[in-house]
């Protein structure tokens, strides 16, 4: 039995839903969610970087105080 063939489409980059070919979101909504998501990933990545930053600051300073006493 020959295979029913599909028209071109592609899915969208948030949900996963089926889209015309060249879409790249399935609605607005998507759309909004998905800025939103990168948005938060970015501040995320914002205070892990200044987490790491803060903890080595603190590690140069102590092993600094620790040398002067020494």
């Amino acid at each position: 039995m020959p295979m029913a063939r599909l028209p071109e489409h592609s899915h969208c980059l948030y949900c996963g839903d089926p889209v015309p070919y060249g879409k790249i979101y399935c609605d607005e909504e998507c759309l909004m969610l998905r800025e939103y998501d990168d948005e938060t990933e970015k501040r995320k990545d914002r205070r892990f970087y200044i987490l790491i930053a803060v903890s080595l600051l603190a590690v140069l300073a102590v092993g600094g105080a620790l040398k002067v006493l020494l």
